[in-house]
């Protein structure tokens, strides 16, 4: 089951918080984040696009924690 889910959406790298000497992104610092208690077993974001124009390029990381 899904306990914590983070989401972060950009048009760069840029837009994604990243740290370490590899750049590794950090989820606990994505835009979107929400801790399930209960558990679930999916999640849906829903985020406006009304800053984004027909033909913008993004970029979408997403990470959960689970358990049993």
């Amino acid at each position: 089951f899904i306990a914590e889910t983070h989401l972060q959406v950009g048009e760069s790298l840029d837009d994604f918080p990243l740290a370490g000497r590899w750049g590794n992104p950090v989820p606990g610092r994505f835009d979107y984040k929400e801790t399930h208690d209960p558990a679930v077993s999916e999640y849906k974001y829903t985020l406006p696009l009304s800053e984004r124009q027909p033909g913008d390029v993004l970029l979408i990381a997403v990470h959960a924690s689970v358990e049993k």
